[in-house]
């Protein structure tokens, strides 16, 4: 009998201790993605329908790791993130705050070990948030700033003079191996890429093409296909390549210029500059590399 209490009282114990911490205050907090006037041309603003990945830590429960695996929020445009409904809700405690999107209206499974997840994707439009140390005593609005943390590649192949006309039959480019990357949740920040793929045909026609790519070391490889007509009169079918001298960088947006000129060769000019979103206007600060 005195082995039954004994029992009896443990599971009281039990039930008590779990309804307090059920019971504890719950405070509703809402999601943002306002621009502060000081930094606003930093940072990404999202357009309706953009999805975004949630991780939030409790910095006083770590044992507890993320508590919103797998929760989507959600921009309606206007500068304001939704889940489920228009508010979710936290007790009172510190936090770390992380929000990660492919920057489209939905978000690919991604798995995180240790808060790396492996070999992100070349194609991809990656933008991240974070509010570190945030402290939750009632109901509050967290505002999440994104920033690219991608590379992206404007390129457009130049007609030249000696040239009357140019006929784009396809781009290639080399691109970052993703076996060798990885994405830092915590610091927001993709590990570049140690090495490059074979060239592959960049989608699109014309003499322009668009590109979101891994951060990388090793310099990427441009080659273009054509027919040209020359001043001469000439026809000439031929293939240019030349080399991309720069390292990609998480953040930058390149607009790499290609100019076919002593066959096989090609001169490749790049500008980089901050990979920025201002409404209406956009400042650039340019830095120009050749080779």
């Amino acid at each position: 009998m005195k082995r039954k209490y004994i029992q009896i009282a443990l599971l009281a114990a039990m039930f008590f201790g779990c309804g307090k911490e059920d019971h504890e205050t719950l405070y509703k907090i809402r999601f943002t993605s306002l621009y502060d006037p000081h930094t606003k041309n930093r940072y990404y603003f999202l357009p309706a329908g953009t999805k975004a990945l949630l991780s939030i830590f409790d910095k006083n429960r770590p044992h507890l790791g993320n508590i919103t695996e797998n929760l989507h929020i959600t921009s309606d445009g206007s500068g304001y993130m939704f889940s489920y409904g228009y508010y979710m809700t936290l007790r009172s405690s510190t936090y770390d705050i992380f929000s990660l999107s492919e920057n489209r209206d939905y978000v690919s499974p991604l798995f995180f070990y240790n808060n790396r997840y492996a070999q992100p994707e070349n194609g991809v439009d990656y933008i991240w948030a974070a509010v570190k140390d945030v402290q939750i005593n009632g109901p509050s609005d967290v505002n999440l700033l994104y920033r690219h943390i991608a590379s992206k590649i404007d390129l457009t192949v130049t007609i030249p003079n000696t040239y009357s006309s140019m006929t784009i039959r396809y781009i290639k480019l080399t691109l970052p191996n993703p076996s060798s990357s990885y994405l830092d949740l915590e610091n927001g920040t993709i590990y570049p890429a140690e090495q490059l793929t074979g060239p592959v045909i960049l989608e699109g026609s014309g003499n322009s093409r668009e590109i979101y790519l891994l951060p990388c070391q090793p310099h990427l490889t441009v080659e273009v296909s054509y027919n040209a007509l020359l001043t001469n009169g000439q026809e000439l079918s031929a293939i240019a390549t030349g080399t991309v001298p720069v390292q990609m960088q998480g953040g930058i947006r390149y607009e790499v210029n290609v100019e076919p000129g002593s066959i096989p060769e090609a001169t490749v000019t790049v500008y980089a500059e901050d990979w920025v979103y201002v409404p209406e206007t956009i400042e650039y600060s340019k830095l120009k590399q050749s080779k």
